[in-house]
């Protein structure tokens, strides 16, 4: 048994008893502690105590259904990562549970490989959360530049790093969505910027689990491993600002789709872009789209004595 995700707990929500236990032999195989419910009623019943620091739910669902359970736990500020689970003609509910601050999505049937991987990424942010917890920055202005390699396993460090410096403005129900978008902005200035990895490159290595592979490879080429991601970050009295830059190529933007309406909806990469649309008020690609900036402005009431 696989036992490197054994300090996570995932709580799954799915009134269908047989996609509960797929989802629950998924889940425990990987070591993971796990409760699994039938719907919303019940998920707040055990919610407060198991404390789950991932949800896997269905949003089509009798008494409670998902959107209404996921709503009614961001209004109690949880940070608790939010997986929903969608039937392929349900994408309209799939935006609305972004809107409502779910953090991925998975088209139903699930692979269990999607769901294993995103378990692991998520596993990453859970861990690094304990590397920073004694810090605390709380200042009215900021102003700093970052600058650091193109080393995929140094994304989590860097983005708990810079969450040191908002978490504090921020309800724990916004911070969980400030962070995943964040780490999935530098990887793909990492991966598709600074390492040329192109949408097709990267299906076809996961597909052959030769993706650690491809970016080793890349690596090798010394023009390539010399490129860094730089982060500008601005922080007022109003509003957190983030500009993140890489090395790469850039790319049509403009052409970015929605992946819930295209033939890749099953995948998990391809959306990281889409998905980190939700969890801030202002997102632009600039220049040759190299450079995002996003913005995430400070609601007043919620800062913290």
């Amino acid at each position: 048994m696989d036992t490197s995700l054994n300090k996570m707990k995932v709580l799954i929500l799915e009134d269908d008893a047989f996609s509960r236990k797929y989802f629950l032999n998924i889940v425990e195989r990987q070591g993971i502690i796990c409760e699994a419910v039938e719907n919303g009623v019940l998920g707040l019943e055990i919610f407060d105590d198991f404390d789950p620091d991932v949800v896997i739910c269905d949003i089509q669902m009798p008494e409670m259904d998902g959107l209404q359970f996921l709503e009614t736990i961001r209004r109690r500020n949880s940070d608790a990562i939010f997986i929903m689970a969608t039937a392929f003609e349900s994408e309209e509910y799939a935006i609305r549970a972004l809107e409502l601050g779910a953090n991925n999505y998975l088209k139903k049937p699930v692979y269990p490989e999607n769901l294993v991987r995103l378990l692991q990424k998520y596993q990453e942010m859970v861990e690094q959360h304990t590397v920073f917890d004694n810090l605390v920055i709380r200042t009215e202005k900021h102003e700093f530049t970052q600058f650091f390699k193109s080393d995929m396993r140094s994304i989590p460090a860097m983005v708990d790093y810079l969450m040191q410096y908002v978490k504090e403005f921020l309800e724990d129900s916004e911070k969980i969505g400030i962070e995943l978008g964040l780490a999935e902005l530098i990887t793909n200035a990492v991966e598709h910027g600074n390492l040329n990895i192109s949408y097709l490159e990267k299906s076809e290595a996961l597909e052959n689990n030769r993706f650690t592979e491809l970016i080793e490879s890349r690596l090798l080429n010394p023009e390539i491993a010399k490129r860094t991601v730089k982060i500008d970050f601005k922080q007022n009295s109003d509003f957190f600002q983030w500009i993140i830059s890489d090395e790469g190529n850039g790319f049509n933007w403009l052409d970015v789709q929605n992946p819930l309406l295209t033939e890749g909806i099953e995948k998990l990469h391809g959306r990281g872009i889409f998905i980190s649309r939700f969890q801030f008020d202002e997102m632009e690609y600039l220049e040759k789209g190299n450079v995002v900036r996003i913005l995430k402005r400070i609601d007043k009431k919620n800062e913290k004595e």
